[in-house]
């Protein structure tokens, strides 16, 4: 039961920064939505890869996750720093190093 009220709880708040994310976007006029496709992009395959792989993910991990401030926000700064071309590796890997740091 812990469990499910952690990944419901989880889900929540990436949803949560998900819908504040569209609210924002929504907000800018047309060219700066079109400049923004990218990031756009980026930000929704983030939060359907968190989506799965919070089935995955220990409950202390997703304890650990949660601390994380604008978590959407933060992997996909990790992303633009990144030098791989696969986001769902960085994802995982910055992820698990924050994760780390904080436990």
């Amino acid at each position: 039961m812990e469990r499910e009220n952690m990944e419901r709880t989880f889900c929540w708040k990436i949803s949560a920064e998900l819908k504040g994310f569209e609210y924002r976007m929504k907000q800018k006029d047309k060219d700066e939505i079109y400049a923004s496709a990218y990031e756009i992009d980026c930000t929704i395959r983030i939060y359907e890869k968190l989506i799965e792989l919070c089935e995955r993910l220990e409950i202390g991990q997703l304890q650990e996750c949660m601390k994380i401030c604008s978590l959407l926000s933060f992997l996909y700064e990790q992303w633009l720093k990144s030098d791989t071309g696969e986001l769902e590796e960085v994802i995982e890997r910055s992820l698990m190093e924050s994760i780390a740091k904080v436990a």
